[in-house]
């Protein structure tokens, strides 16, 4: 598996590789039941400079911007496996 390439990780990944959030606490309240995290470097070109503090989740598109689906990042990966 070549987890070091990845360029977005979800909380059941996180959990199972021992990736912490470089932002703080992944979950953001009690009943929040999933997490995504983005590398540092993608971050920066997804979100504004003031914004990658995550102290809210940043909703992008993912897949296709025609299905309309969407990701919710909480935060950027803190491990040496995926830099």
């Amino acid at each position: 598996m070549l987890i070091k390439n990845a360029a977005l990780i979800d909380s059941s990944a996180a959990r199972i590789f021992q990736v912490e959030n470089a932002n703080g606490p992944l979950y953001k309240n009690k009943d929040q039941k999933d997490a995504t995290m983005v590398k540092s470097p993608i971050a920066e070109q997804l979100f504004k400079k003031e914004d990658l503090t995550f102290d809210s989740p940043h909703s992008i598109p993912s897949m296709s911007l025609d299905l309309g689906m969407r990701e919710m990042i909480y935060g950027t990966i803190k491990s040496t496996i995926f830099r």
